[in-house]
């Protein structure tokens, strides 16, 4: 996960910014502090941010002991709304005027960094920022088939299997591709023709961008034609929004 700010605010020192290729988030959070404590006079200091949903729980432990332990009032804030209602949020997109590109939040954080070209338009306007690697983390898939176990004796796909499962190719859990992968799938089935739904991420995701880059990548040896980056009708199947098939179910996150 990518961690960035507004420089004014997390680093007034830029040669000891770029000394250092990876940072904790406690390590920025800390610098964020310190620099706030300069530019803003109220009696509680109130630093906010918003991004990627995967390592919220991580930031509000870590924003806890800081608010538990600085000597200066403080109160961090962090907002799970996604890494592109992040970023837009860092970029202050719909402000005009003298408030144009004026960040909402004076930290974010995304599975995915920003575009150069977003880099560069916040950076001629003014707003110069840093983007850091501070967490690592993982995207899966899960299932919930009635009568399949999990673990050992549970479910095994293939990429091309999970590819053509999210491109409504393969819609039945008993589909001859999966059997085959599965000896004991058919008879723990509790019914035939078990319909897949397939639930994903709606609006702009950056676990959507890592998700379909990796069936992208995974499938070009053994089923390329199963997950191109864009098929030949011209849906884009990889970014943080693409074209999914109309039977999949939009869900929030």
């Amino acid at each position: 996960f990518c961690f960035f700010c507004v420089h004014y605010l997390c680093a007034q020192a830029p040669s000891y910014a770029m000394k250092f290729s990876f940072f904790s988030s406690a390590t920025a959070l800390s610098a964020l502090i310190a620099t706030v404590s300069i530019v803003k006079g109220d009696d509680v200091l109130q630093i906010h941010g918003s991004g990627t949903t995967n390592p919220t729980k991580c930031i509000w432990l870590i924003m806890q002991d800081f608010m538990e332990r600085t000597k200066l009032p403080t109160k961090f804030t962090y907002r799970g709304v996604g890494s592109s209602t992040g970023q837009f949020e860092f970029m202050g997109t719909n402000h005009t005027g003298d408030f144009a590109y004026v960040p909402w939040n004076y930290f974010g954080s995304g599975d995915i960094p920003f575009s150069q070209e977003n880099y560069e338009l916040l950076n001629s306007n003014g707003d110069e920022f840093y983007q850091m690697p501070f967490v690592m983390g993982a995207i899966s898939v899960f299932h919930n088939i009635p009568g399949v176990p999990g673990g050992a004796g549970g479910l095994k796909l293939t990429p091309c299997a999970l590819a053509k499962i999210f491109r409504a190719q393969i819609q039945y859990w008993d589909d001859p591709e999966i059997v085959s992968l599965n000896d004991h799938i058919a008879s723990t089935l509790k019914e035939k023709k078990l319909p897949i739904k397939v639930a994903r991420r709606v609006l702009g995701s950056s676990s959507t961008a890592t998700f379909t880059q990796y069936l992208h990548e995974s499938t070009q040896l053994d089923c390329p034609d199963t997950w191109p980056k864009v098929t030949s009708s011209g849906e884009k199947l990889v970014g943080k929004v693409i074209d999914w098939a109309d039977t999949t179910l939009p869900c929030q996150g």
